[in-house]
């Protein structure tokens, strides 16, 4: 993996890392956001919100797009850190270590490491309690995808109802649904094997579901390209917003694919950490027919 400095749409002092298939650019000077990321020379499934990158506050929290780390469960205004300043990073071994600065209203130290072989990102994100007490939280991996695509979902295995061999009576979906989120709109598909939602279509206005999946991954389409994150999936634990360990969000212009960690009770001084791994295919893989 090579990493480089290099301005990108604009944006100056970004870190750009490649092996040579994928390539990822980091924001420095705020942030940290995954800005860009796809193909060597293709096209960027990031979203990013031009007028934000354009205008750099330092007053009020900006999304800008791209990937960043959150922690869960989601409250204004302690979900919102403004993070629009340098940070420090540095390279440690094949991996880049992105050391966010302590938010010191919240008591909370976040850190991701970012690094890339044989065509797949490998990205860990930890949280640790800096504060005087115990807090319970969950680490939150957001990815704001570019508009245009729809995001996949696989469904737990179907199997027929009955009380025969092959068959059951008993429940092995489990969903959580946002108040806001019309199911009826057209931008859902719900399928046999899948769940999809576009970005594009239907009434515009913001959707969002989410669900324990023990298969572990998601896709966003666009394109005819396909961007694949998996995450862990730990049975037993309790998971924020009724046991999901992923959601997706859309509204007009964006698309979010979300992983989650399990809800831990952070003592003083104790960290919980989540990892999620990247994969681009140029063409749909087998495991999304």
């Amino acid at each position: 993996m090579t990493v480089d400095k290099c301005t990108f749409h604009g944006i100056e002092n970004c870190l750009k890392l490649s092996d040579g298939t994928i390539e990822l650019y980091i924001t420095t000077d705020f942030g940290p956001r995954i800005i860009g990321a796809g193909f060597a020379g293709g096209q960027n499934f990031m979203c990013e919100f031009k007028n934000e990158l354009a205008s750099v506050s330092e007053n009020k929290w900006q999304s800008y797009g791209g990937h960043r780390l959150w922690t869960a469960p989601e409250a204004f205004p302690r979900s919102y850190p403004i993070d629009n300043k340098p940070y420090a990073w540095k390279i440690e071994g094949d991996t880049v270590l992105l050391d966010i600065p302590e938010e010191k209203e919240n008591g909370i130290k976040k850190q991701m490491t970012v690094s890339i072989a044989d065509g797949k990102v490998t990205l860990c994100h930890t949280v640790t309690n800096t504060g005087r007490w115990e807090i319970e939280a969950a680490a939150w991996s957001l990815t704001v995808m570019a508009p245009g695509g729809k995001v996949i979902v696989p469904q737990e295995k179907y199997i027929p109802q009955g009380s025969g061999e092959g068959q059951t009576l008993l429940p092995g979906r489990a969903m959580a649904m946002w108040p806001y989120t019309d199911m009826s709109d057209e931008r859902f598909v719900w399928g046999k094997n899948f769940i999809e939602m576009s970005e594009a279509g239907g009434s515009g206005e913001p959707l969002k579901f989410g669900l324990f999946n023990s298969l572990g991954f998601a896709a966003y389409e666009l394109n005819g390209e396909y961007f694949v994150k998996r995450f862990a999936a730990y049975s037993g634990c309790a998971y924020p917003d009724f046991g999901c360990n992923c959601e997706f969000f859309t509204m007009r212009g964006m698309l979010e694919v979300e992983s989650l960690s399990p809800l831990v009770l952070l003592a003083p001084g104790e960290s919980i950490a989540h990892t999620e791994e990247w994969t681009f295919f140029s063409e749909k893989p087998d495991f999304l027919k």
